[in-house]
This record gives C-alpha cells, sequence and structure tokens, in this order.
C-alpha cells in the first residue's frame, strides 16, 4: 500500500514538473516566475520550484522585510547576470538569483525597509553578480570543483556594512534611522551580533514559527527526503549545540543564526548533496556539525571585535574543508565519496549515479586516507619536497618520454572538462552528442554547433600552463618521443611543442571536415558564419555536412593515430601519465602495455586511477601545480601566456 503511494506520488510529481517546463518554455512570465523560485529552492539545495514556493510562503508568514529584500535581491542578480552575458544555464537554475536573496536575507536584518537602504541594497546586489562569477571560475570550475555556496554575498554584505558606516557616519549623507534598525538602542554604524532577538527574520524561535517550519520541511521533503531528514539532523544537532555550549546562552541571536544558516546547511550538504548519502556521510555529518560550532565560535570571537557578524562563513568553512580533505583523500568509492559538481542533483539521483558509476569501477589502489593526510596536512598544498626529488632524480635517468595528456592538462588552462566541467556541458546537455545524433537529427546540430560556438572561443582565451611549458622544455632537450593527448585544445603546440610530435588522439577543435567531400577547413573560418547568424554550417564546396575534426562518442579512434602512439611508448623508457582519469578506452589500456614492455611509469592526477599499481610513482596533485615547481627546481622561468 505505501508502496503504491509512493509511486502514485513520483508520478504525479513527475507529471507536474513536465507541465510546469511545458509552461515555462511557453511563456517569459512564467519563466521569470520559474527563476525566481529555483533561486529560492537553491537556498535548500534544491533545483525545484515547488521547494522554492513552499520557502518564500513560509517567509511571508515570519517577515515581509526579508521577503522584500530577498525578492528584489533575487530580480537584480538574475537580472544583472543577464545583462553581463553570464551563462543562461545558471541564470536559469537560479544560482545567481540564490545569492541575490541570501543577500537580502542578510540585509532585512540590519536594515530598515526605505528608499535609501534599498537604493544601497540594489547596488549591492548588483555586486555579487562579478564576484559569483569571478570566484566560480576560479574554485568551481577547473582543478578544485568546489562550489561557491553562499561567500559571495557574504563578502558583499561585509562590504556593505563598512559602505553603509561611511555613507552615514563618513560622509554624512544618509541620517542612521533612515537605513538601521535601531531597535531602541543607540544608532551603531555596525549593529553588535547580540542585539535582541525580534527583528525580521532574526526574531524565529522555533515554537513561535511552527507553521513556518512546517512549510519549509515540507519543500525539502518534496525534493528529496534524504535532505529532509538532514536537515532534521541539522536542526536537532544545532539545537544541542547551542544549548550546551554556555557562550550562546545569553546570545539567542547567534544561535538562532548558527542552527538556520549553518548547522542545518552543514548536514543537508554532506549528508547527501556534496558526499554521496550513506551510513559514513551520515556518521560524518556529526563530525562536521562538531566542527562548524567550533568555526562559529573562533569567529564570534573574532568578528565581534570588528563588529561583524559571521553569517554563514561557519557553514561555508567547513564545507570547504570538508571537501578539500575529502576530495584529497584516496578514499575507496564505498565510503566518504565527495560527489563532482556537474553530477549534483537529489540525494537520491546521486546515490544512483554513484552505484551505476563509481561502485562499478576497480577500486583505486592509494596509500592515501584521511588520518594520513591530517597527520601531512602539507599534502593538501600540492607535492612536498620528497615527491619532486624524487619525480627529478626518475625524469634525469630518462632518456625518451612519452607523455600522456588528459583533460585535467586542459582544465588547468581554464577549459571545461566533459567529465568534470559540470554545467557548462550540462546547459547544452551534451550527452546528446553522439556522432549517431549529430548525423542524424538537425536539432542536434543546431545545439552541438551552439555549444562549440562557445567552447572555442574558450579555447582561444586558454592559457599556456605550466605542462605545457614542460613538454616544450623536453623537447628543447630532445627526449620528448611524443605526446598523446586526449586534449583537442592544440595548446601544445601553441606552447612550441612540434606539431608532429603531438598525436591528437582524439582530434583537434582548430580543424572543420566536410562529412561529404571530405575538404578540410580552418575552424576560424567559420566564425563569420556564425556572426551572420547562421547556426548550422555546410560545406561551401558541395553542400554537405562540416563536422569538427573531433572524435564524437560513438566514434571509433583513429587506428593509425592509435599505432603511432603504441611505436612511441615502446620507444621510450619512461611514460608520463598527467590529467586523466584513465577509465575510457582504447587510451586506458596504454599504462597496461607500457608496463608489459618494461617502460617506467609516472602517473599525475589530481584523484586515484585504477592503473596506479602500475605505476613506479603516483602523485596526486594537478599537474599545472606540479610542473610550476618542477620548472622553479628547474630554474626555467614560467611565465603564463595565451600565444
Amino acid at each position: 500500500m505505501l508502496q503504491q503511494i509512493k509511486h502514485s506520488a513520483n508520478r504525479f510529481a513527475e507529471k507536474a514538473g513536465a507541465d510546469w517546463q511545458e509552461l515555462c518554455g511557453e511563456s517569459l512570465l512564467i519563466r521569470l516566475v520559474d527563476v525566481f523560485l529555483r533561486s529560492y529552492g537553491q537556498i535548500l539545495f534544491a533545483d525545484n520550484a515547488a521547494t522554492g514556493f513552499l520557502l518564500i510562503t513560509a517567509l511571508m508568514m515570519i517577515s515581509a522585510g526579508t521577503v522584500l529584500f530577498s525578492l528584489v535581491g533575487t530580480a537584480v542578480a538574475s537580472l544583472t547576470a543577464h545583462l553581463l552575458k553570464k551563462e543562461d544555464f545558471f541564470i536559469r537554475h537560479g544560482i545567481y538569483g540564490y545569492n541575490g536573496a541570501l543577500l537580502g536575507f542578510f540585509w532585512s536584518w540590519y536594515f530598515t525597509v526605505s528608499v535609501s537602504s534599498i537604493i544601497v541594497f540594489i547596488f549591492m546586489a548588483i555586486m555579487v553578480v562579478p564576484l559569483q562569477s569571478y570566484l566560480m571560475k576560479k574554485i568551481s570550475l577547473g582543478r578544485f570543483n568546489l562550489p561557491v555556496l553562499s561567500l559571495p554575498a557574504v563578502v558583499v554584505f561585509i562590504c556593505a556594512l563598512m559602505a553603509v558606516h561611511w555613507l552615514v557616519y563618513g560622509a554624512g549623507l544618509l541620517p542612521p534611522a533612515v537605513v538601521y534598525i535601531i531597535n531602541g538602542l543607540s544608532p551603531e554604524p555596525l549593529i553588535d551580533i547580540t542585539f535582541p532577538a525580534g527583528n525580521g527574520f532574526t526574531g524565529i524561535i522555533l515554537s513561535q514559527h511552527l507553521p513556518s517550519w512546517i512549510l519549509i520541511l515540507a519543500g525539502i521533503a518534496l525534493n528529496s527526503r534524504i535532505s529532509a531528514l538532514a536537515a532534521l539532523l541539522g536542526v536537532t544537532g544545532g539545537y544541542a549545540i547551542v544549548h550546551i555550549l554556555p557562550y550562546t546562552a545569553a546570545a539567542e541571536y547567534a544561535g538562532t543564526i548558527f542552527i538556520g544558516f549553518n548547522a542545518v546547511p552543514v548536514a543537508m550538504s554532506l549528508f547527501g548533496v556534496f558526499l554521496v548519502a550513506g551510513l559514513w556521510s551520515f556518521l560524518f555529518t556529526f563530525a562536521a556539525l562538531a566542527f562548524c560550532a567550533v568555526v562559529w565560535l573562533l569567529l564570534v570571537n573574532t568578528l565581534t571585535l570588528f563588529n561583524f557578524p559571521f553569517l554563514t562563513l561557519p557553514f561555508t568553512i567547513t564545507v570547504f574543508i570538508t571537501l578539500i580533505i575529502t576530495r584529497k583523500s584516496a578514499l575507496p568509492p564505498a565510503g566518504l565519496y565527495p560527489v563532482p559538481l556537474e553530477v549534483i542533483t537529489t540525494p537520491e539521483n546521486i546515490i544512483r549515479w554513484h552505484k551505476y558509476n563509481v561502485l562499478i569501477r576497480p577500486a583505486p589502489f592509494s596509500p592515501g586516507n584521511i588520518i594520513s593526510l591530517l597527520k601531512h596536512p602539507l599534502r593538501l598544498f600540492g607535492p612536498n619536497r620528497k615527491e619532486i626529488a624524487q619525480f627529478l632524480e626518475i625524469l634525469h635517468g630518462a632518456k625518451r618520454i612519452t607523455i600522456l595528456s588528459g583533460a585535467g592538462t586542459s582544465t588547468e588552462s581554464g577549459i571545461p572538462d566533459f567529465r568534470g566541467g559540470g554545467s557548462f556541458w550540462k546547459q547544452f546537455q551534451a550527452e546528446d552528442f553522439t556522432y549517431d545524433n549529430f548525423l542524424l537529427r538537425e536539432d542536434i546540430r543546431a545545439r552541438y554547433w551552439a555549444m562549440e560556438h562557445q567552447f572555442y572561443k574558450i579555447i582561444l582565451n586558454s592559457r599556456i600552463n605550466p605542462v605545457h611549458e614542460m613538454a616544450k622544455w623536453l623537447t628543447d632537450q630532445g627526449r620528448l618521443a611524443g605526446i598523446i593527448s586526449q586534449n583537442v585544445d592544440g595548446l601544445f603546440q601553441r606552447a612550441g611543442v612540434a606539431p608532429d610530435k603531438v598525436i591528437e588522439i582524439h582530434g583537434t577543435v582548430n580543424s572543420v571536415q566536410c562529412l561529404k567531400c571530405k575538404a578540410i577547413y580552418s575552424r576560424q573560418a567559420l566564425e563569420a558564419l556564425f556572426n551572420a547568424g547562421v547556426f548550422i554550417p555546410c560545406c561551401e564546396k558541395c553542400g554537405g555536412l562540416l563536422k569538427p575534426a573531433t572524435i564524437f562518442m560513438g566514434e571509433d579512434v583513429d587506428k593509425t593515430l592509435f599505432e603511432k602512439s603504441l611505436t612511441n611508448i615502446l620507444a621510450s623508457d619512461l611514460f608520463l601519465v598527467m590529467g586523466t582519469s584513465l577509465r575510457v578506452d582504447p587510451v586506458a589500456k596504454l599504462p597496461d602495455i607500457a608496463r608489459q614492455s618494461g617502460v617506467q611509469i609516472v602517473i599525475i592526477n589530481t584523484l586515484p586511477t585504477p592503473k596506479d599499481h602500475l605505476a613506479l610513482m603516483v602523485i596526486n596533485t594537478a599537474a599545472g601545480r606540479f610542473f610550476k615547481k618542477i620548472l622553479r627546481r628547474l630554474n626555467i622561468n614560467y611565465t603564463c601566456r595565451t600565444d
């Protein structure tokens, strides 16, 4: 009976979601409403309009000021992102609106609803977007793969506190009562963190706002039952911490913010969203809550010296440190498993992804684990001196070297990885770009070329990194047998490596071929067509379909190139493997062939690979970071450049 109810509820939810998306496709107004609701849903780790609707309904029962500022913040941030031509995927799914809404939450705790306050707030909400975009490029895309969380809103709000202080007390442009919530106290430029509760959202006490909390929990459960369980865990854990620690007894405001905006997000994010939900992540969440409490107390005692609030900083710091440690540790797939940003959906869907995409892989061999990482915390900051010295000894002893370069090499140049680059590929539904689909479906070709147009611009703006410089140095030394590149960007050639030394086994984005007459064009020649409004370019000689000279999913690797790769490996005494997971055949077989032929192998990758046991040396760090230190030891000046 329960199973039938569950299936019926799931079918209803799926149909309602499909109907809503159809409405969004038909009406601009509905699309705008969807962006607003998803922005609120993102506050609860839910890319779900219904969750956002229930949250904003709950907020209406608590604080009109919070609703007003958060709505304005969402609108301003989303519109600014659109005007600055940020990725449409992020805008539509509320990623920018989320930080705008959070800024509105913070604002309502300190500032009045007045014309002057709203004008200053709008300016600050605009500032959220460029900061968030910068942080996303630096820490979300590429090798770090960390979420920016609420950091943009926190940084902008602290800057806003100082800006308003100057406007009121420095320039004298605004009277204090026009912007500050005084609450019966003397005007303070930066309201003390322990001021009495009762203003706006800061006055939440569970018993007084039980209907609102029920709506919020219902919204979370509507998106994910696991997240609902995690939220309850955060509430109870946070409540226990607040009442156990003697410091918080007289700071009800601080305790409330800790529970609602730090303990609950920590529990929800680490049990199911950023770590795969399971027994280990459940137990780990308790440890994370305890650590978050320590961070909270440290920040309260530090920031109050400057009269700054802690906001969501304990949550952000806790999640950052957790993800850095778990991703740097060689943990078994069945244990604490960090989730790549590009596959984050609901905890239930993440469990299915983990089951069918991770647990079926061979467990990587590596001695690293959390305990050893904590014993040697410098591993978080890159290779140590011993690793560098050992690698240099191996390098200097090799006469002929072949390099296998994977996508991780290019991510350090700002080029998104199909498997790890997340939203860039997801916004175009890149999983549809198979060879057969490209040949048979015009809509797929149109979508592909729209993606490729943006991707090509990213490659043109990408920079040479130390891996490419190292390859150039080996070429100059006369010791480079060849480079087997899974990259399509041509950065090795741009760094000065001779083209005949680079085997582009997955093709190149810099050439385009007609599938009918086999004519070859420079990719740059197509830019004029795209700028003229041509969506699907065709061959100017025969009218046939044009296709980039890259290997699509479902398309075979050129056998000649693979055989040339084998020849290079067999002619070498060192095989350097870097920036690749070694999970895609036929390239994944190359280390086995090298080992059988007696060629020494060194693997440099941020995460363990299934072939680590074949290597003489394994270095779990970003290849670019590693070779930057190697170049420094070799007294080679490295300068990041674009040409």
